[in-house]
């Protein structure tokens, strides 16, 4: 006499850190490592997503050291203020000195940014304004 079978499944997962995630469950070992190598092999076939954050921060570490990549002013205007932030809170001082590479870029990027604000085709945000705030006094 066999004993009662308890309930089994097999958790699958397939994850590279920052770019997927998947899991599941399935009734047996080999059909959850069928549904495994499924979704790998379908997960690896999409895009890496673009870190831009690493990216602006390899542009402006490298700016003293070798030119900007000639891509860079054919990105979008969130990219290239994201890229001016970063260079003026790194190298402020050193632009206010008049290094050239970096006051070069600095004057090329605020160019740019500047040709496309008159262009139409990136709008400033609106400076945040704050509600004013009325407090009264609790009566005692």
């Amino acid at each position: 006499m066999t004993p009662p079978r308890r309930f089994e499944s097999w958790l699958w997962l397939v994850k590279w850190e920052g770019w997927f995630v998947e899991h599941g469950y399935w009734d047996n070992k080999q059909g959850a490592a069928d549904k495994a190598t499924e979704a790998w092999w379908r997960c690896v076939q999409t895009d890496i997503p673009r870190d831009v954050d690493m990216e602006v921060a390899m542009i402006v570490a490298r700016a003293l050291v070798m030119p900007v990549p000639n891509s860079l002013f054919g990105e979008d205007a969130n990219f290239l203020q994201k890229v001016n932030w970063h260079l003026h809170e790194v190298y402020r001082h050193e632009i206010a000195a008049g290094v050239p590479a970096l006051k070069n870029l600095s004057e090329q990027l605020s160019a740019e940014l500047f040709r496309r604000r008159e262009a139409g085709e990136y709008k400033e945000p609106e400076p945040y304004q704050s509600s004013p705030t009325f407090r009264r006094r609790r009566r005692r």
